[in-house]
């Protein structure tokens, strides 16, 4: 069974398409030669304030910029230390905390501070904004250099959107091209470059972009980089000779303490899977739970013990922010109160919580995934809005990219949205809240549908055809090991899979009888043994739930193949859960 041409048919793609959607050119992004002609002709010894966002794109935005800076030798940085809670743009006051700088460079954010950067330059200060979010108004900007692919119309005709951390890398890539010959040990300085792109390359998955064209290239590579240098021992060891540069080793060293820190014992690679599942939750849980990020740079910067120490603190931050999310799904879900009115005004697009801001966008992200509606969180209590001088409903939006949010909302005169077109910060005026609501469904009502379960005790084959591939243990069990190491062999060559490039939904079906089913720690989750070399490993799963989701004898798991090796073995795992 050809299982990799199956998930070709289902998604009508043919190995050539698949190569021009993973081509890109190398052209920067219109201002970053303007940008690097400065940096080149700026004193090493000048005072460089450093602003960036909070979320995991933010972080690594700004180590990225830290260490290109490091290496450039500009010795002053200073890194702003800001909340979440001051609202996703930076202020006057994030300006005044950097004391006497120089020099502003922004990462992530930057693009709609206008006020902030008016109030920057009146101090004497070089505005440097590097950012990949949509401008509110083209005209208002006022930085001294911009480096945006949204102001670049012909970025796009070659590549694809790009994250926060990649568009300040370029200015580091661009350096290097056109000064080459004054750097000295360039081919050491370039290695140690091209490390700073796997940071850029976590922050393109953890921000949600397209993994296509170069953002593909980049992601595969740092998978590949990562597998080498951090391989999963449950230890400290430190990684040796990775960069020539002191500081980028140290860097290397405490972010594979990190890892290891965050490993359970079930990973076997760094993938993708491990990426946006562990690595990237638990760094993201310092914008989620309002945290200090000092912690992550901390970590990072700092000694081994530190690393250590910081990376406690951050898995179990980020074990109360599963909790908290957990508990404020439930209040969501929850539809009548005591009265028997309905907890939730509206019933569908808004919702109201009392979760902090930082989690909103997570509960948007559940409840669209539930609903397949447009969905926005709002915090239930108005707080004053000092920009708007009117009290505002803050929260955050996920939408399916068929609409145009961010711009629609912005034009509407209720609600102001910053972030993404479709993923984003909103301020509601309060008064406003429901011609809000009537807004949004003279908007939606017809345009999205609500998602629809379909049931496989119902229509079996209608069930099964929302997969790309069927593997239907039964049906080949004597090529079985074969055909499923086959099509793990071709997913490899096209790998990874994201965003516009989904990894195929597989589901796997088997009798019942046919799998050995054992438990595995104290029977909170399930292994089941098909064949000598291949496993379906169900977390959260107990073996006495391993049923039939039709009244029949057969299993039915969805989740991803993968390949491992244990002291020399080779293995085939289905990753998964059970369909009940």
């Amino acid at each position: 069974m050809d299982y990799f041409e199956m998930f070709l048919k289902k998604r009508k793609l043919t190995k050539s398409k698949i190569e021009k959607m993973m081509a890109y050119t190398d052209r920067a992004i219109k201002g970053t030669d303007d940008v690097c002609r400065f940096l080149h002709n700026l004193h090493r010894d000048t005072n460089i304030g450093l602003i960036s966002d909070y979320d995991t794109d933010g972080l690594m935005s700004e180590v990225v910029k830290y260490l290109g800076l490091s290496l450039l030798k500009f010795t002053n940085l200073f890194i702003s230390q800001r909340h979440i809670e001051k609202g996703y743009e930076f202020t006057r006051e994030d300006i005044d905390s950097l004391g006497g700088i120089e020099v502003l460079i922004t990462s992530d954010v930057g693009i709609n501070c206008q006020d902030a950067i008016a109030y920057a330059k009146e101090k004497g200060i070089i505005v440097i904004v590097t950012d990949h979010h949509l401008p509110n108004d083209i005209k208002a900007l006022q930085a001294d250099y911009i480096v945006n692919y949204r102001l670049d119309d012909g970025f796009l005709s070659g590549n694809t959107d790009v994250c926060g951390a990649y568009t300040v890398y370029q200015i580091f890539e661009r350096y290097a091209q056109l000064y080459s010959e004054e750097i000295p040990d360039y081919d050491k300085f370039m290695n140690d470059l091209v490390l700073l792109r796997h940071f850029a390359a976590i922050a393109a998955v953890a921000d949600a972009m397209p993994l296509l064209g170069i953002n593909h290239h980049i992601v595969g590579e740092m998978l590949h980089f990562m597998n080498y240098i951090t391989p999963f021992d449950q230890s400290d060891q430190i990684v040796q000779g990775v960069c020539y540069d002191g500081f980028i080793q140290n860097v290397y060293n405490n972010f594979h303490i990190f890892i290891n820190g965050v490993i359970e014992s079930y990973y076997h690679d760094f993938d993708m899977t491990f990426l946006e599942y562990t690595v990237i939750p638990v760094i993201n849980s310092i914008k989620r739970m309002n945290a200090d990020p000092m912690v992550f740079y901390q970590m990072l910067f700092n000694s081994p013990d530190t690393a250590s120490e910081n990376t406690k603190y951050l898995i179990e931050l980020n074990e109360a922010r599963k909790e908290l999310v957990h508990r404020k799904m439930e209040e969501l879900e929850e539809t009548e109160n005591e009265d028997g009115k309905y907890k939730q005004p509206f019933g569908r697009y808004i919702f109201m919580t009392t979760a902090p801001l930082g989690v909103a966008g997570l509960l948007a992200v559940r409840m669209m995934d539930k609903s397949g509606l447009p969905t926005v969180i709002l915090n239930d209590a108005p707080e004053y809005d000092k920009d708007l001088n009117q009290k505002v409903y803050k929260g955050s939006v996920r939408c399916p990219h068929t609409y145009s949010f961010l711009s629609n909302v912005n034009q509407s005169g209720m609600a102001y949205c910053a972030g993404h077109e479709c993923e984003c910060g909103i301020s509601v005026i309060a008064d406003k809240l429901h011609p809000f609501f009537d807004f949004l469904s003279h908007e939606f009502d017809g345009m999205f549908q609500a998602k629809e379960t379909c049931d496989i005790r119902k229509d079996r084959n209608a069930f099964l055809n929302q997969f790309d591939i069927h593997i239907d243990f039964d049906a080949d069990i004597f090529n079985f090991e074969h055909d499923g190491e086959q099509l793990i062999d071709n997913l490899k060559k096209y790998a990874p899979f994201g965003k516009d490039f989904e990894p195929p939904r597989i589901i796997l079906s088997f009798k019942r009888q046919h799998g050995m089913v054992k438990p595995i720690k104290e029977n909170r989750h399930t292994k089941i043994k098909l064949a000598p070399a291949f496993s379906c490993l169900l977390w959260n799963t107990a073996p006495e739930e391993v049923i039939s989701a039709d009244s029949s004898d057969t299993v039915y798991l969805t989740g991803q193949l993968s390949k491992s090796v244990y002291r020399g073995e080779w293995s085939t795992n289905f990753v998964g859960q059970l369909i009940s």
